[in-house]
């Protein structure tokens, strides 16, 4: 006898987005990889006598990632927003008269 009608309890989370601490994981993935980037990247950028820069770097770029990937009113991103705002509208038109619309 055949009995695959029975309900098995898959809960409703089950596709939920996995997060440490409040933050999603991919968020963390996403200010890791810019760290060891910067790291990476640090000693070609500046001279080894411009400490100041040097330690400042990675604080203000990790910030900068940070800042654009925290989410907004409206379920988006920053880094989405800034780039809805730089993009060209195909279909939106201005006037360059003065006094036209």
């Amino acid at each position: 006898m055949n009995q695959m009608n029975q309900t098995y309890g898959v809960p409703r989370d089950i596709y939920a987005r996995i997060k440490i601490y409040g933050l999603l994981l991919r968020d963390i993935g996403i200010l890791g990889v810019t760290f060891v980037v910067v790291f990476t990247f640090q000693g070609s950028i500046f001279p080894p006598n411009a400490w100041l820069q040097t330690l400042l770097f990675p604080i203000v770029s990790t910030l900068i990632a940070g800042y654009l990937i925290m989410p907004v009113n409206g379920g988006r991103r920053n880094y989405n927003l800034f780039w809805l705002s730089i993009r060209r509208h195909r279909f939106l038109w201005f006037s360059f008269e003065k006094g036209g619309f």
